[in-house]
């Protein structure tokens, strides 16, 4: 039997017989199977999680539940999108997938957590690359910052979104742009990550959410069906529980076409779950790749180390029902609860460290590094990624390009190097454990207000609105960075100030500094408070052969080694005019002893040999000497 609440939603024309059908949705919610208290379907009688506490993967043969908790028949006329959370619901429990590492960014009072990549908002036309994130890290800004709510940051970043996104999120946020009721919100899709089926598809997931099929996106990538047509295009007015209006007849959501082959004759789908993924599910979102002159072909590039010797990426980062991700950082605060998870780290699966019973070392077969003629104390000044992630480093930072900045694992043409945002590794830093890590960094640039002596970035709209009408272009994905004239950024600024919905003095930040208008002229001032923002980087990790101190303690202390002696590049958005900042300058480092020590290295192989003939003519007089001390004994009479 089919719900009438569905066809009313997705297409029943507005007509005589809608009034019946509205009273017998009434009628149905009373007995029909709904549901918890919660809005998820129990699971038994008790309430409880069905499991079955198996390393065998459970065979998923299922029944498909839309949004409203009605089974899904691929004969259903006109057939709705499947709901992960309704049909993944009725085994588990996911309210508490939700609060998972990948899904509570925009939870109320959720966890800052250690800093990692967040979103970039770009837009050429006003040379802006802004952080942005709902959690409350340093450096970044919250979308309602930027005046962004949950509807337009879904436009911009969900392409790479896990999901978890709708109308709640908006939460006191008036975003004049949402068109939930005809959008529906993004759901958590659970195949995402889950499914070993090769039809799955996050490309067409991405696809969806660009033409705004928030509720068709996890059906369409799925492969269990194909989704035609565009929310995007429906007017605003569109009233998706009365139908589309039968003067209008093109005005049509988008319609489900379900596989038939895919169902059994009891119109239920075997999805082929797997606990652990392949790393191309990951790869997806956490894509990094060189870019650049003398960057290397991608079919040139080896896979981290761990990839290539047989390991998967949840071998590492594991997480139970609740989705918490262990992270694999020496000090995460999950294994305060739980503290075998420091036995997962780099230290603790191949130094040890991790509280007993477990194995100090050694998990997943990791071995245990020598580190043969390292002296200690510099495994206490560096980070195990120090030495063998990411680039390796030489005099000049490179370019590296993003799956969540640069939207790559979408197929288009004209990829540019030279596309927005500029971001560059190997930044080396001291973190806050006081060891140095490796680091990807970009400077961000963005227009903004003063209040209360700081700066506060402006909607981009506003300043887009200001910029000179021939300046202004139609964003594109491949867009490049143009820096402005300092005429050009005065014109902006007093345009600004001319606007009637901007409270106080309109500044431009850019590569640390502020500009301002003073008597009519442009000045600028540092601004540390806008300077390099950075997250640590983890992968790739190269073996040990390609490390740092493979060959010596040259490849760090040599007169203009790269670890010490490189340069961080930092393009900024003024006149063009690119600069460079010297690594140990970030490092907090000595220059004038780093020198010193490069010296001395450079004398450090003469005086190992001088060293070793000196100990060898001193160990030869000890024994000569001894020899005449056992020469000059006293002999015992005959």
């Amino acid at each position: 039997m089919k719900h009438p609440f569905r066809s009313i939603l997705l297409g029943t024309p507005c007509c005589a017989e809608t009034l019946p059908r509205l009273l017998a949705l009434l009628l149905l919610c009373g007995t029909r199977t709904w549901g918890g208290d919660d809005g998820n379907p129990t699971n038994d009688e008790a309430g409880n999680d069905l499991e079955s506490r198996s390393r065998s993967p459970y065979y998923h043969l299922i029944s498909l539940y839309d949004e409203d908790g009605t089974i899904i028949s691929p004969d259903d006329e006109p057939a709705a999108p499947y709901s992960p959370d309704r049909t993944c619901g009725k085994c588990h429990d996911t309210n508490r997938i939700r609060r998972g590492w990948h899904f509570d960014a925009a939870a109320p009072g959720v966890a800052a957590g250690r800093p990692a990549q967040p979103w970039i908002l770009t837009v050429p036309d006003t040379v802006t690359q802004i952080p942005v994130s709902y959690r409350p890290w340093p450096g970044v800004f919250r979308p309602r910052d930027l005046g962004l709510g949950a509807w337009e940051f879904l436009r911009l970043f969900g392409r790479h979104l896990p999901g978890n996104i709708d109308a709640r999120t908006d939460g006191k946020t008036v975003d004049p742009m949402a068109r939930w009721e005809i959008s529906g919100g993004l759901e958590i899709d659970c195949l995402a990550c889950h499914s070993a089926d090769g039809n799955h598809n996050q490309a067409e997931r991405a696809a969806q959410v660009k033409r705004e099929n928030y509720r068709w996106a996890p059906t369409a990538s799925s492969g269990l069906a194909t989704v035609r047509g565009d929310a995007a295009k429906l007017p605003e007015d569109y009233d998706p529980f009365v139908g589309p209006d039968p003067d209008h007849p093109e005005q049509q959501p988008p319609k489900v076409l379900y596989d038939k082959m895919r169902f059994n004759a009891d119109d239920r789908v075997h999805f082929a779950v797997t606990r652990r993924p392949s790393p191309a599910r990951c790869y997806f979102c956490h894509t990094n790749r060189e870019v650049g002159p003398g960057a290397p072909r991608d079919w040139a590039v080896d896979p981290d180390v761990h990839l290539a010797s047989g390991l998967t990426c949840t071998d590492c980062h594991r997480n139970g029902l609740d989705h918490m991700m262990v992270r694999g950082f020496v000090g995460e605060p999950l294994a305060k609860e739980h503290p075998e998870i420091e036995s997962l780290s780099c230290r603790g699966c191949h130094l040890g460290g991790a509280p007993r019973p477990l194995p100090l070392r050694g998990r997943n077969g990791a071995p245990y590094p020598q580190h043969a003629g390292l002296p200690a104390f510099h495994l206490d000044k560096l980070s195990c990624t120090a030495c063998h992630s990411g680039l390796r480093p030489t005099v000049a930072t490179r370019r590296i390009q993003t799956s969540r900045a640069h939207g790559l694992g979408l197929a288009r043409k004209g990829r540019r190097d030279d596309a927005l945002p500029w971001i560059t590794e190997p930044v080396f830093m001291v973190d806050t454990d006081g060891r140095i890590r490796p680091y990807r960094a970009f400077w961000p640039a963005w227009w903004g207000r003063m209040v209360d002596g700081r700066a506060i970035p402006l909607a981009p709209q506003i300043v887009r609105n200001s910029v000179p009408e021939r300046s202004r272009r139609k964003p594109r994905h491949d867009a490049v960075w143009t820096p402005f004239s300092r005429g050009k950024i005065a014109t902006v600024l007093q345009a600004l100030a001319a606007r009637d919905d901007v409270t106080g003095e309109p500044v431009y930040v850019c590569a640390g500094k502020l500009y301002r208008l003073a008597s009519g002229q442009l000045r600028e001032t540092p601004y540390p408070e806008a300077g390099m923002f950075s997250w640590p980087i983890a992968h790739d990790v190269r073996p040990a052969g390609q490390a740092l101190g493979a060959e010596g303690c040259a490849d760090c202390h040599a007169s203009g080694a790269p670890f010490f002696f490189g340069e961080i590049e930092v393009r900024p958005s003024v006149d063009g005019a690119p600069f460079k900042v010297g690594r140990l300058d970030l490092m907090g480092g000595d220059r004038r002893l780093m020198r010193a020590w490069s010296r001395v290295l450079a004398f450090r192989g003469p005086a190992i040999a001088v060293s070793a003939v000196s100990a060898f003519i001193v160990l030869g007089t000890l024994i000569h000497y001894a020899f005449l001390g056992l020469a000059g004994l006293p002999r015992k009479p005959r």
